[in-house]
């Protein structure tokens, strides 16, 4: 404390000195703003302000940071930034000068699976605080659906839409960040790969297979190997990245509500939303309870469209998010006693394209994930923990099997399973406000002026579901603030658009809109 005092009081005699400023001193690898001392500025709300002031005002209780810190230059035009040093959050986190503690909107999150929280992620961070966002989740834990992957390989490869493209290089560049901040090895099983060029001198090599993997090689050889090429590729524990998001959300005072049923929204003169009603599940309506919210996010995988027509019966929108069935994700460990162990186990991660797409790796706990699909199609129920989702198991039974047999691991124990991928029919995910006539074409009026719905909608990132979350949660996080996305969302927007290029390389129909 005595620190930040003499911290304070120092820049604010130099503010007060209208000296230029060059506090460009950080070794850590964040950057911020100084402050604008400029009168009238729009930025800094109320003109002239000494740094104790600005303190005051927008970061008060003082007492729960550890330091102030600036860098760049002052040249007298406004600028947006400054950096808190928070115990209770954990990490540097950017603040726009625009937002204190008594102005923040009141936030609420549908879902709390990856996306979920990789936005409320975000927001904590943007706001420095989650004291005004709300999580809320009809399953009983986080990430219980396609989020509770237990192992993900993430990469940018075989994308060709240079949107989808732009976006997964910045979530993963976020991933990497995040995991050299916080300990992802130890803490979510983050693992970066090594790339290789698969062929080598315009010529061919034939791979060293491991024994016991020799169906390896009933595939057609690649010829085209410039996937490979990419810089960005990692594995992740999904689930285990969810619960580190979530720890850190509690952290920050956001408030967590499981087995809650959104019930309605209510409205106020000129707004879509101001307020949700929920129950506990299985309640009536003697438990319900209002939840103030000035902005809504949707983030609830398949079941987006199903809430987003619980809240506004009478909206005209389609969302053209849905499950895909056809992906499966166990999590497999070796017991002792078995006839055999594989001996590629502790030596590498084995990939196995073809017509079902097998996906192997070793974790670095010796578990085996392994991602295949199912010859199976499967009713997605209504929410992630619901009976028919719980059922999986038994249904894909033979194909677990299966798998166990083609690892030539004849011991196992099946320690969670996952599926259920969002995705739309374009192929590219949605990260949109809901434009206001979609909700309330009753209201002519408001419709047709522009107005802010307050209501936004994230999810059908499909394969890549992971790889982007936390880029996608930042970019989002960023538009429900009011503040510029880091890149551009124009193509990711419901509504109508011309047909493009998917993520498949396919040319796609119009964006589903209102």
């Amino acid at each position: 404390m005595v620190q930040l005092s003499k911290l304070l009081t120092l820049l604010a005699a130099t503010l007060a000195a209208s000296a230029p400023l060059d506090l460009e001193k950080r070794t850590d690898g964040t950057a911020t703003t100084a402050l604008c001392t400029s009168a009238g500025c729009d930025n800094c709300n109320t003109g002239t302000r000494t740094a104790q002031q600005y303190g005051q005002q927008y970061f008060s209780p003082m007492e729960t940071y550890k330091s102030i810190r600036y860098t760049g230059t002052h040249t007298g035009q406004a600028v947006s930034q400054i950096q808190l040093c928070s115990p209770s959050m954990g990490y540097l986190a950017p603040i726009s000068p625009k937002i204190s503690l008594e102005t923040m909107p009141s936030i609420v999150v549908l879902g709390c699976g990856i996306y979920g929280l990789s936005t409320a992620y975000a927001l904590a961070r943007i706001q420095n605080s989650g004291q005004n966002i709300t999580i809320i989740d009809v399953a009983e834990y986080a990430c219980e659906g396609a989020s509770g992957r237990p192992t993900t390989f993430l990469s940018d490869a075989h994308v060709r839409n240079p949107d989808l493209a732009a976006l997964l290089r910045y979530s993963l560049a976020m991933h990497a960040e995040l995991s050299r901040r916080c300990s992802g090895g130890a803490r979510w099983q983050y693992q970066s790969a090594q790339n290789f060029d698969a062929t080598p001198a315009n010529g061919s090599i034939d791979a060293e297979i491991p024994a016991g993997l020799s169906w390896l090689k009933c595939g057609e050889p690649w010829t085209d190997a410039q996937w490979s090429r990419s810089t960005e590729y990692c594995s992740v524990d999904s689930h285990a990245l969810g619960c580190f998001l979530l720890d850190e959300i509690r952290a920050g005072g956001a408030k967590i509500m499981f087995s809650t049923n959104v019930v309605r929204a209510s409205r106020n003169s000129g707004h879509a939303v101001s307020a949700l009603h929920v129950r506990p599940l299985g309640g009536d309506e003697s438990s319900e309870v209002e939840i103030p919210c000035d902005r809504l996010l949707i983030a609830a995988g398949p079941w987006t469209a199903k809430v987003l027509k619980t809240l506004y019966p009478s909206a005209t929108l389609d969302v053209p998010i849905y499950a895909d069935t056809g992906s499966y994700s166990i999590l497999l460990q070796p017991l002792p006693g078995g006839t055999s162990q594989p001996d590629w186990l502790n030596k590498s991660v084995v990939l196995h394209t073809g017509p079902r797409s097998t996906q192997l790796m070793m974790r670095q706990d010796g578990l085996v994930h392994a991602a295949t699909v199912p010859p199976v199609t499967l009713d997605i129920g209504n929410f992630a923990g619901d009976s028919r989702v719980t059922h999986v198991g038994n249904a894909l039974h033979d194909l677990e099997t299966s798998i166990q047999s083609m690892l030539g691991m004849p011991s196992v124990t099946v320690l969670r399973r996952a599926c259920f991928n969002p995705v739309t029919r374009s192929g590219l995910p949605i990260m949109s406000q809901v434009p206001y006539s979609c909700l309330d074409q009753a209201n002519s009026t408001l419709a047709a002026d522009g107005r802010d719905s307050g209501v936004y909608i994230l999810g059908g990132h499909g394969y890549w579901g992971i790889a982007a979350s936390l880029g996608s949660g930042k970019l989002m996080a960023q538009v429900m603030l009011g503040i510029k996305p880091d890149i551009s969302l124009e193509n990711f927007q419901l509504g109508t658009a011309p047909a493009r290029e998917t993520a498949n390389g396919q040319d796609s129909p119009s964006r589903n809109g209102c």
